[in-house]
C-alpha cells in the first residue's frame, strides 16, 4: 500500500518545490519577464536553449519588401493586359 503512494508523494513534493521556487524568486522572475518584453518590443532577438525569437522588425521589413515587389508585378501585368 505504501509503495503505491510513493509516486503520488513524489509528484506532490515536486509540485510543492516548483511552487515554492516561483514564490521565492517572484521578484526576479517579474524582472526577467519585464526585461524580455522590453527587449522583444525594441525588436531585438532572444534565444534560450532551443527557443529562438528573431528580430521581428527585420522580418517584417523583409515581408513588406516582398509584398511591394509582388504588387509591382501585379500592376505591370494588369497594365500590359489592358
Amino acid at each position: 500500500m505504501i509503495k503505491e503512494l510513493v509516486p503520488l508523494l513524489q509528484t506532490f513534493l515536486w509540485i510543492a518545490l516548483i511552487l515554492w521556487l516561483i514564490k521565492y524568486f517572484k521578484f526576479e522572475l517579474k524582472l526577467l519577464r519585464e526585461v524580455l518584453v522590453k527587449r522583444l518590443e525594441s525588436g531585438s532577438s532572444f534565444k534560450a536553449g532551443p527557443l529562438e525569437i528573431g528580430e521581428l522588425k527585420n522580418q517584417v521589413e523583409s515581408v513588406r519588401q516582398d509584398i511591394n515587389e509582388i504588387n509591382q508585378k501585379i500592376i505591370e501585368l494588369f497594365l500590359t493586359t489592358m
